[in-house]
């Protein structure tokens, strides 16, 4: 039926969600933080950076840019879950599903910079070589000590090395040796022949050196070493290294910087996404009020509206009982008609719906049809609508408990004409209306339901009632008796046009 869907809830507000973040908002809110990330770096990076490889680094930041924004849109919905819990439960778990997000960004950022950074070293490692100084290499233990290898040679170079090392390590012993053979060869010849001033008999045969510690190893060219005097092994080489286990913590402590700096980025984000949540849910909060407040004054109207039906069919009921008892089957017939003419009209707008002042007053006019033929020498009935106001939206048969109580409380107890005139005018922005008769004032003023007269006391209460929750206090009922004799309410409401 069409009376139940009007004051039928909506299936959301009957068992109303939690609302979230639209899709969209979280989307723009992701990117719009990582692009200004984005720029904030490319910025510093401008003031700062004289790496030289601007361009490069451009597209790569702009690749781990994107990776920010997917890995915070994958993040999202494990955090949306929680929407339903508490304040302090989302925020813990944000805090707990951001943690792994933030390592993921750190190793893609790792991934994506690897090459630069493999060239950075290399270039700083060719400035300390060109200034005489060994850059800091990776170790590889061996039997025979420590040997300094670069960080970029692979394991099999730092072996090839190594052996290398070892090999050249030997040569040098055995030419040592001979060096020292053959002074030796020289020192008994010059005995020999006498010439003693050419050389010196050494007392004793010289021991043959020891073998000497292996030399510092480089994958990348090193400076050429300082001649060491003949027959005088060389000292071994000092080289400034950095142990393996170091290299590890450095490299452990730069990702664990990088982790922390994307952790603090993905829960400022998260926190942005409770604070949207929150408002969020405060507009949800605010639209389901707003519509339960709709749905009251709703049902409040239907109920004020029913009022109005049952009393004017009692009354036509009563009046059309006494056609026919007094014989006048033809002016109950008319009744009939008229009244059918006035439920079809009535019935087909809704019920808390504005109508056109023209079709209230048509309304009005069928209702007076009706009441004419119960009182055709008495009843004389006048309208005064300016054509202008026509479009002018009023609610539904709210003129008729007043066009009753004419009725009912000037034309039906008086012997003399009476006459009925529903006027409108416009006063600035407020619509008038009024319905007036000159019948007998004093019994006219009981219509609006005080103690002492006759009726139920619905007309004038229920057209109050129906202002009140239609308009607030933005519009009002006026009645009382008029000075030259008779009754006029007046009706004031907003004047609204051509929206009904």
């Amino acid at each position: 039926m069409k009376v139940s869907s009007a004051i039928q809830p909506r299936a959301d507000s009957t068992t109303p969600d939690i609302a979230s973040v639209p899709p969209r908002l979280v989307l723009l809110s992701a990117s719009t933080m990582w692009l200004l990330y984005y720029v904030l770096v490319t910025l510093r990076s401008l003031m700062f950076d004289e790496s030289g490889d601007f361009g490069e680094m451009l597209w790569r930041r702009a690749v781990v840019t994107l990776g920010g924004i997917a890995v915070t849109m994958l993040a999202w919905p494990v955090i949306a879950r929680f929407d339903r819990q508490s304040l302090p439960t989302r925020a813990i778990a944000a805090l707990i599903v951001m943690l792994p997000a933030a390592m993921a960004l750190a190793l893609v950022n790792q991934k994506v910079f690897a090459p630069i950074e493999a060239r950075q070293i290399t270039k700083e490692m060719a400035k300390q070589a060109k200034a005489g100084a060994t850059a800091p290499v990776m170790v590889i233990r061996d039997g025979g000590g420590n040997m300094l290898i670069d960080g970029a040679a692979s394991r099999a170079d730092a072996q090839r090395i190594v052996a290398e090392a070892q090999r050249e390590a030997a040569q040098a012993a055995f030419d040592a040796g001979e060096t020292a053979r053959q002074a030796a060869q020289d020192a008994r010849d010059a005995l020999r022949t006498g010439n003693l001033g050419s050389a010196a008999l050494p007392s004793t045969a010289p021991a043959p050196p020891a073998f000497p510690a292996p030399p510092v190893v480089h994958a990348r060219p090193s400076p050429a070493p300082i001649a060491a005097p003949a027959g005088a092994l060389p000292p071994p080489a000092v080289t400034p290294h950095r142990p393996m286990h170091e290299s590890k913590d450095a490299n452990f402590q730069l990702l664990t910087d990088i982790v922390l700096g994307r952790y603090f980025l993905l829960v400022a984000w998260a926190a942005l996404y409770l604070a949207l949540g929150n408002a969020e849910q405060a507009r949800s909060a605010e639209r389901r009020t707003s519509e339960y407040r709709r749905a009251a004054k709703t049902a409040e109207l239907l109920s004020l509206r029913y009022q109005v039906n049952p009393h004017f069919l009692f009354n036509t009921l009563n009046s059309l009982s006494a056609l026919v008892m007094v014989g006048r089957a033809d002016d109950a017939e008319r009744m009939i008609q008229s009244i059918a003419r006035f439920y079809r009209h009535s019935l087909a707008a809704d019920p808390t719906a504005d109508l056109p002042l023209a079709d209230e007053i048509a309304l009005q006019r069928h209702y007076l049809d009706i009441e004419a033929v119960r009182f055709p020498e008495r009843l004389i009935v006048e309208f005064d609508i300016p054509v202008a106001l026509e479009t002018a939206c009023v609610p539904g048969m709210i003129l008729q408990p007043l066009v009753e109580n004419s009725i009912k409380y000037a034309v039906s107890p008086s012997r003399n004409p009476v006459t009925v005139r529903i006027s409108a005018r416009e006063a600035g922005n407020l619509l008038v209306l009024t319905v007036a008769d000159d019948g007998p004032g004093a019994i006219g003023a009981g219509s609006a339901g005080s103690p002492g007269t006759s009726g139920t006391g619905i007309g004038l209460a229920n057209v109050r009632l129906r202002l009140e929750a239609r308009f607030g206090t933005s519009a009002h009922l006026q009645c009382g008796a008029l000075p030259a004799g008779g009754y006029a309410s007046i009706l004031t409401l907003p004047l609204v046009r051509n929206v009904c």
